[in-house]
């Protein structure tokens, strides 16, 4: 059974050759991007499109250009889609990199449920990055320790479900050595769903 990252770069690699001739790739090669797929550090598809996004110069080719934005949106939740403004996509960089960090969010969760060693000897870490760019609801996760369960997953979907401009939340696996460390130090809080 293939893990969702080699499923990811396999659609990646299908959709690279057939969304360019050769012709195109050898331009693409010629400003710096090509198809990551087989890179050993290859992880999601979507980071992959970001990267390409926001190269200066595949801007200055409409055409590629908007091939790489029509895939980055394929790659977003349906659901999300309505928000979604390409101009925004096409100019903000932290507009357009809330949709890639909402996946990176998720896939963690999901690779973190899928962990048979799971058995409540780990938890999760909310770890948004706190800067001037930041909404201010993200500061209310900060370094918050969750146990897997649907208090956790209530206040996911309620972050992610529209765009946020500047968001930029990771989720973290912590093992129980750690976390209690942590813990007793004041670095990580447990999750109070009073806090809310």
């Amino acid at each position: 059974m293939l893990d969702n990252s080699k499923k990811e770069a396999i659609s990646h690699k299908n959709w690279f050759n057939k969304a360019f001739s050769k012709e195109e790739v050898e331009q693409l090669r010629q400003i710096g991007i090509e198809c990551k797929a087989d890179h050993n550090f290859f992880n999601f598809e979507i980071l992959d499109i970001f990267g390409c996004i926001t190269n200066r110069k595949l801007k200055k080719f409409e055409t590629l250009y908007a091939r790489f934005i029509d895939r980055y949106i394929a790659l977003i939740p349906s659901f999300l889609r309505i928000y979604i403004d390409r101009d925004m996509l096409e100019n903000d960089q932290y507009y357009a990199a809330w949709f890639f960090n909402r996946h990176s969010f998720f896939e963690v969760y999901k690779r973190a449920l899928e962990t048979p060693s799971w058995n409540g000897k780990h938890k999760v870490l909310w770890s948004p990055v706190l800067d001037i760019y930041t909404p201010k609801e993200c500061y209310l996760y900060a370094n918050k320790l969750f146990d897997m369960d649907d208090v956790f997953l209530e206040q996911a979907v309620a972050h992610w479900e529209k765009p946020r401009r500047g968001c930029r939340c990771a989720l973290l696996t912590v093992r129980e050595s750690s976390y209690k460390t942590r813990l007793s130090s004041g670095q990580y809080e447990l999750w109070d769903k009073k806090s809310t």
